[in-house]
């Protein structure tokens, strides 16, 4: 048997404290690694800086998903003052780590301590990039560890890898598997997460949920898909619509009527429907950048109401219009019209959610601000009433029913939409219709401030105004909510009306220091975008242009008519009174071949049997109501309330309620005057 001493002085081979370091350091490394998740593959031959290759296993498969380790070991002393340690690599080992596809890691066993450190190889080329771009002529590199390897470090190398992998996989299958369905000039597009989407693929998507996004209000989830896209996936008809239409809604006008552009040179793709929209909103921007006139845009537009879709949001602006225009007019129906028009639209068979839920939006507001200015016309002929007759309860009673009834069945109505709205999930709508709820709110508020019984009733103190701040705060609320939504779908416009509603009722409450905040916010908007019919309106909104400072000053206009129309009249009404003591002076006339007429409310007036036309064409009696006036003057004295214009039945037909301001008693003078001239003369009840 060989001693012991025999071994110590034998000639065998030296063992190198490099090799006995780099076997601890395998030894400890490889349990780092769970066997269900990791199949380590040890370089064993011509190591050229990559001692393992590991790959990965999910549910006991293996997926040939792999990563590379250079593991390193060192039994300095120390670390560094920021606790890292540093070791010396050959930039030729750093090439060859980076010219691996898989990722890779240089792993340090840092004897001193036991412990491992790991570092990317991505990462660390990374950084000698950032502070010396010719890092690659340069022998060598120190590389400082700092990073603990531990559980989490290992599930980090996991994840990478997985994520790699999949993303290798996926650039195989649309470069290879899928080469057929890839246009020529498409690209593909990955991320700093290896997410990867093909331009095929993003335009399928805006073409099958582009339009449907929009009508939702989702119109930025349409413009992030085409920011994804390489810049060559616009080359349908489909989707350079779509593209402009949501750019349109997010202000980008320029930008719209560029996709617009591209879409017309294709819009033999589309159909009938896509092309009318397409037409509609093209015409739509070239009017507001001002490349059209006023007349042809109208052109342009009428050629489209008859459409199946588009045209019925035409013909909902048109009603609008019509309506605003005809305010100015002396037509007592004009909002029953506007409503009428409105409802057909809604219950067009061609009109979708989207376009219901928009006009019955527009009907609220309307309806809103025609039960305010029904207030106004009602507390004023009530004081014009008790400045005669004095306090009247009955009529106040009747007049303040009507109009609870009428903001009552309103306020049903806008609860009804709002909800109708939330259940299809179309918030543009419910926001849409929380500022006109809003906007009415506040006008009615304006109103009631300005306008309001004058006469007190004896004994009955007036009733005290309640402090209206929780309700501005409730008003200032919702606007608020709205202007979020709108600003973060992009909705421009909508953030435009927001805030000028916003800016309305902080200047009626004297809030000038959050009026400037608010104003130059929509200078800032309007100048951005640049809105040119924004800027208008804007101008004119700083200009005196709220609510409460056009109502005053329409109010103020209306007071002054009134003192004129006051004088007016009181000259009228003496020079009837003059004709009457006139006529009971002239001699009286002959009763053959005399008709009487009973003129309500002025009296009985008599003329000869052939000036019967000529009655007629002064009363302007229609040519129905002739027949009637025909047969009744053989037999009994015929009634015409001359507060109507025209005469369309015969009696009193409801009596005074007819009148309806200083218009009816004009058409009584003109009458008047006209059978005074004609010697057609008032006589004595028959």
């Amino acid at each position: 048997m060989i001693d012991d001493t025999i071994l110590d002085e034998m000639n065998l081979p030296w063992s190198s404290s490099n090799e006995d370091l780099e076997t601890i350091s395998n030894n400890y490394f490889k349990p780092l690694f769970d066997v269900t998740k990791f199949e380590i593959r040890s370089e064993t031959e011509r190591d050229k800086g990559i001692d393992h290759q590991i790959e990965l296993k999910r549910a006991n498969r293996y997926t040939n998903f792999r990563f590379a380790i250079q593991l390193k070991a060192t039994d300095c002393k120390e670390e560094n003052k920021d606790g890292s340690i540093s070791l010396q690599l050959d930039t030729g080992n750093i090439n060859y780590l980076l010219n691996n596809p898989m990722p890779a890691f240089y792993v340090l066993y840092f004897k001193r301590t036991g412990k491992f450190y790991y570092e990317s190889i991505n990462d660390f080329a990374k950084s000698l990039y950032e502070k010396d771009k010719n890092w690659n002529s340069q022998p060598s590199h120190i590389i400082r560890f700092s990073k603990e390897f531990d559980s989490s470090g290992v599930e980090l190398m996991y994840q990478l890898t997985l994520a790699k992998g999949k993303f290798q996989r996926t650039i195989n299958e649309k470069t290879v598997f899928q080469s057929s369905a890839i246009k020529t000039d498409d690209k593909l597009l990955v991320d700093k997460d290896f997410n990867i989407s093909g331009d095929t693929e993003i335009r399928k998507m805006v073409e099958k949920a582009g339009l449907l996004l929009i009508n939702e209000g989702n119109w930025k989830d349409v413009l992030f898909l085409h920011k994804k896209a390489s810049g060559n996936v616009a080359s349908s008809a489909l989707y350079n619509l779509i593209i402009g239409i949501a750019n349109y809604y997010s202000g980008n006008l320029i930008e719209a009527l560029s996709f617009f552009k591209s879409s017309n040179k294709l819009n033999s793709e589309l159909t009938e429907d896509l092309r009318n929209h397409l037409k509609f909103f093209d015409t739509t921007v070239k009017y507001s950048i001002g490349l059209l006139s006023e007349r042809d845009y109208n052109s342009i537009m009428d050629t489209l109401e008859g459409s199946e879709n588009i045209g019925l949001y035409i013909k909902l602006d048109k009603a609008k219009q019509n309506y605003i225009n005809s305010l100015d007019k002396n037509s007592n129906d004009r909002y029953e019209k506007y409503s009428e028009e409105v409802q057909l639209i809604i219950n067009d068979p061609n009109a979708n959610e989207s376009i219901q839920l928009n006009a019955k939006c527009e009907l609220v507001l309307f309806e809103g601000y025609q039960n305010n200015m029904d207030y106004v016309k009602g507390v004023s002929m009530l004081n014009g009433l008790e400045e005669q007759i004095g306090p009247n309860f009955k009529m106040r009673r009747e007049s303040v029913l009507h109009f609870i009834k009428a903001k009552e069945k309103w306020y049903k109505n806008v609860q009804i939409l709002k909800q109708e709205a939330l259940d299809g999930k179309n918030y543009f709508a419910y926001f849409n219709a929380l500022i006109n709820e809003v906007k009415v709110t506040f006008e009615f508020q304006v109103y009631t401030d300005l306008v309001f019984i004058v006469k007190e009733i004896p004994g009955i103190p007036a009733p005290e105004k309640p402090d209206s701040k929780l309700m501005f705060s409730k008003l200032l609320e919702k606007i608020t909510k709205a202007y979020n939504y709108y600003k973060q779908i992009g909705h421009i416009e909508n953030v435009i009306a927001s805030l000028s509603t916003k800016y309305e009722i902080l200047h009626y409450n004297k809030d000038f220091k959050n009026t400037d905040v608010v104003i130059n916010e929509l200078q800032d908007i309007i100048e951005s975008y640049d809105l040119s019919e924004q800027r208008r309106k804007l101008k004119f909104l700083r200009n005196n242009g709220t609510t409460h400072q056009q109502f005053k000053q329409f109010m103020e206009n209306i007071f002054s008519k009134a003192d004129l129309n006051k004088k007016d009249i009181e000259a009228k009404r003496n020079e009837m009174i003059k004709m009457d003591e006139i006529e009971r002076n002239i001699k009286k006339r002959p009763k053959k071949d005399i008709l009487h007429i009973n003129l309500f409310p002025i009296g009985y007036f008599e003329f000869p049997k052939e000036k019967k036309n000529q009655v007629y064409e002064i009363l302007n009696i229609s040519e129905q109501a002739k027949v009637i006036f025909d047969n009744m003057f053989t037999t009994v004295i015929p009634i015409v309330n001359i507060f109507y214009n025209p005469i369309t039945q015969e009696g009193y037909v409801d009596g005074k309620h007819a009148e309806k301001g200083i218009e009816n008693w004009l058409n009584t003078y003109r009458i008047r005057k006209s059978f005074y001239e004609n010697k057609f003369y008032r006589t004595e009840k028959i």
